[in-house]
């Protein structure tokens, strides 16, 4: 009937989780308190054997020990490492979330990359699910190579921010995970 179809639906509520696109995972940080969507060929980093977390860190030219104790930092930590182009594609979030109301300034966020070695290219703020998500776009120098990422400041749904830390072989590949990460962040 025409009564029905006039009724809005109850994804366009507002109330229900954003839907996870076609070739895409949900995963959750636990202790942050947010879910968000990656490319469903990535894997849990947390669950490798120490064999594969050692390849990964060794062609990231980082100490075993040092990506070991990363991966312990993380509330959750996804990516694909892609042997052929040396390419490391990854979302990382940090356990700690920031109480806040507002996102993170620009100053915020590129001592937060500095800190981790990286150089901040840019900041900007786009729309989520609970409010204004803030992007400080960098670059690292890993194994001489310079590796554009990015960290996205995100409002969870209990008024905190999370911080996830992208990275990926290209600017447009980081943009695209920064992208579905905002837009299906819950």
């Amino acid at each position: 009937s025409t009564e029905a179809t006039a009724r809005p639906s109850a994804s366009a509520s507002g109330s229900a989780a954003p839907s996870v696109p076609a070739g895409h995972q949900a995963i959750t940080a636990p202790t942050v308190g947010i879910t968000f969507a990656v490319p469903e060929d990535w894997q849990d980093l947390n669950a490798l054997t120490e064999g594969q977390k050692t390849l990964i860190a060794r062609v990231q030219g980082v100490d075993p020990t040092t990506f070991s104790q990363k991966l312990a930092s993380t509330d959750a930590f996804y990516g694909l490492f892609s042997p052929n182009s040396r390419s490391f594609n990854s979302a990382a979030v940090a356990k700690e979330a920031e109480a806040s109301s507002t996102p993170p300034s620009q100053a915020g966020l590129d001592e937060f990359v500095t800190q981790r070695g990286g150089t901040p290219t840019g900041y900007s703020t786009r729309q989520s699910t609970h409010g204004e998500a803030a992007i400080d776009t960098s670059t690292a120098q890993v194994q001489g190579n310079q590796t554009p990422g990015a960290v996205v400041a995100v409002p969870t749904s209990s008024g905190t921010y999370a911080r996830i830390a992208v990275t990926a072989g290209s600017e447009q590949e980081v943009d695209t995970i920064v992208s579905t990460i905002i837009t299906t962040a819950h």
